[in-house]
C-alpha cells in the first residue's frame, strides 16, 4: 500500500485494522514513515513479510502488537536502520530470517 512511498509521514494511527490478515511489504521504502502504531490491532495478521524493509525512520512502538496469529516476519525490519524496539513477542513464528 506505501511501498516506497518515500515522502509518506500520515498519521493512520486510528486505522481499523482488525480484519487484515496481509501486511506484507506495507510501508517497505517507505523512508520518511515515523508514526505510532500502538494501537493498530494485529491479532488476524499472518503475514508481515518484509513489513518495514528500508522504513529507514521507523522506530515505532509496537510492543502492544498481537503477533500470536503472525507465521512470518521474514526480514521484517531489514534496513530498517532506526528501529530499536523491545518487548514484542514472535512466539508462533515459521520465519523470521
Amino acid at each position: 500500500m506505501f511501498m516506497d512511498a518515500s515522502s509518506f509521514n500520515g498519521d493512520i494511527s486510528n486505522w481499523d485494522t482488525s480484519n487484515v490478515i496481509n501486511m506484507r511489504e506495507l510501508f517497505r521504502g517507505s523512508t520518511s514513515f515515523n508514526q505510532d502504531l500502538s494501537n493498530w490491532n494485529t491479532s488476524n495478521v499472518r503475514d508481515m513479510y518484509q513489513m518495514f524493509r528500508q522504513a529507514s525512520s521507523f522506530n515505532g512502538d509496537i510492543s502492544n502488537w498481537d503477533t500470536s496469529n503472525v507465521y512470518t516476519m521474514y526480514r521484517m525490519f531489514i534496513e530498517a536502520s532506526s528501529f530499536n524496539q523491545k518487548n514484542w513477542t514472535m512466539a508462533h513464528l515459521m520465519s523470521l530470517i
